[in-house]
């Protein structure tokens, strides 16, 4: 019999059970035990069976107990919860430690663990340049432990969970690839899946064009490319507003550096940079719409007498001068105005269009004028406005004093007497 005890030192727990517990003597403390099993989350007689484990030894632990619960019934480890007289049995003890005795009844519940988060919120599409985000969740029941983890960190709480839903607010984010995801942890210590991640990447925001629109002229540079060590740069215009994949690298001198001098052919298109440094790539956020720019605002340069414009005397702006104008497919339109006050941020009344050329009419006189230059190029505008003239005067005043001076009859001289 003292071979026997040597063999069952080593032969494992699942295997003895099917060897009739009565061949081993008392000395050995051999019992049987009923497991009242439930499977699934709810509790009830159609999820209830009972089964009888044999060759149980009190000085046997809960692993081994855990195991032969595995071998009989299939169910993982992890989602074994086992209760005996109100007390859950831990790993690591023996069933000694709880009393356990012959033909004691373990209840036994194998839950399934919590679903998988069943949609995410407020995920970024794709590509995005924000470095902060907050992302909500749904769960597929509510309680437990609800985990967040951020690529490959460590699971930690989320910033806030009620029933069903959640989310968590995400800050200081790197440039590149994010995933996240959720799990939640039962009252038994059931882990549940994880099968559903949200992802998305973090691009560049680092572009400075020193001005808001970015116009024709304008140098561009990235803030993020200091980082770098001896980057290359690949500067690249995107055909196609806010698409990413339409962007192809512009060729000609400044291209590869790292700063861009916007151009012509940038107008009414985004740029963006491509930097490499060994394995590492950059890519930066798309620009704004580049817009042609004004250097030289019109200026009256005919017409006014004495610096002020008069009735009936023709007046010419200038041209002004661009950045982005292109002969035969641009075009600058201008727009006469007046006002009663010389203010320029004054209410004005459009009084001509489109020519460079105006006439003052009666309604002009005692009013002051200005002109709106605008400049259309590959769709995109700029504009510029001249300087406010003085009033307008009506130059027939002086003539008809004159006039009426030549045509005045003389007084007749009276004798005295």
């Amino acid at each position: 019999m003292t071979s026997r005890r040597s063999i069952r030192r080593f032969i494992p727990l699942v295997v003895l059970a099917s060897v009739a517990f009565c061949a081993l003597p008392s000395s050995a403390m051999a019992m049987m035990i009923s497991l009242s099993i439930y499977k699934g989350r709810t509790i009830s007689e159609a999820t209830f069976q009972r089964t009888v484990v044999e060759l149980i030894e009190s000085s046997d632990s809960i692993d081994d107990m855990k195991n032969f619960i595995t071998f009989r019934e299939g169910t993982p480890l992890e989602r074994q919860h086992l209760v005996f007289m109100g007390k859950v049995l831990l790993d690591g003890r023996q069933l000694s430690d709880y009393n356990i005795q012959n033909e004691s009844t373990i209840d036994v519940y194998e839950l399934t663990a919590p679903a998988a988060p069943r949609s995410f919120a407020g995920v970024p599409s794709g590509q995005t340049t924000s470095r902060a985000e907050t992302i909500g969740f749904t769960l597929g029941e509510p309680g437990g432990v609800v985990e967040c983890q951020l690529d490959s960190g460590s699971w930690g709480a989320c910033t806030s969970v009620s029933g069903t839903t959640g989310s968590i607010d995400l800050t200081a984010l790197d440039v590149g690839s994010h995933t996240l995801s959720v799990r939640q942890t039962d009252t038994a210590n059931n882990v549940g899946d994880v099968a559903t991640t949200a992802s998305w990447e973090v691009i560049s925001n680092g572009l400075d064009s020193g001005s808001s629109p970015v116009v024709r002229g304008a140098l561009i540079k990235s803030t993020e490319t200091d980082s770098l060590r001896s980057p290359t740069f690949e500067w690249q215009r995107c055909s196609s507003l806010d698409d990413a994949s339409s962007c192809s690298a512009i060729s000609g001198a400044g291209a590869a550096g790292a700063w861009w001098g916007t151009r012509n052919a940038d107008i009414g298109q985004q740029v963006r940079l491509r930097a490499t440094s060994g394995a590492t790539e950059l890519l930066t956020g798309l620009s704004g719409v580049v817009g042609a720019s004004n250097v030289t605002a019109p200026v009256f340069n005919q017409g006014l007498v004495a610096g002020a414009p008069k009735k009936g005397t023709s007046l010419h702006i200038s041209f002004g001068r661009w950045n982005g104008y292109v002969a035969g497919s641009s075009t600058v339109s201008f727009q006469w105005q007046r006002s009663a006050a010389s203010d320029s941020r004054a209410f004005r009344t459009n009084i001509g269009t489109n020519s460079q050329w105006y006439r003052p009419v009666a309604d002009d006189v005692g009013n002051y004028l200005w002109v709106t230059a605008t400049l259309t190029t590959h769709g995109q505008t700029a504009t510029a406005s001249s300087a406010v003239t003085n009033q307008v005067a009506n130059d027939l005043v002086v003539r008809r004093a004159h006039t009426a001076l030549r045509h005045k009859a003389p007084r007749r001289k009276t004798k005295a007497h």
